[in-house]
């Protein structure tokens, strides 16, 4: 089996805690469909019918999301090492 360290775990909680606080910087509507994508597990057209748009907007939200997270997680120098 595997063995997980303490150390790696460590790393794990505080990559988590990174990206946490990544999310509170951004504005609501990407944050609201991060979570309800990554958190909530909901598909395109699940979230389309709640945010009544179509399923393609709703990806070109989450893309849209996804990058200006991944900005912020750079410039906070964030590592997934």
């Amino acid at each position: 089996g595997y063995a997980v360290t303490a150390e790696q775990l460590l790393q794990k909680k505080e990559r988590q805690l990174q990206i946490r606080q990544a999310l509170q910087m951004l504005n609501e509507d990407d944050r609201r469909v991060l979570v309800m994508k990554y958190s909530m597990d909901w598909s395109s057209a699940q979230m389309a019918t709640v945010m009544d748009c179509s399923a393609a907007a709703v990806d070109m939200r989450l893309s849209r999301a996804r990058r200006r997270l991944a900005e912020i997680l750079t410039e906070q120098g964030f590592s997934n090492d």
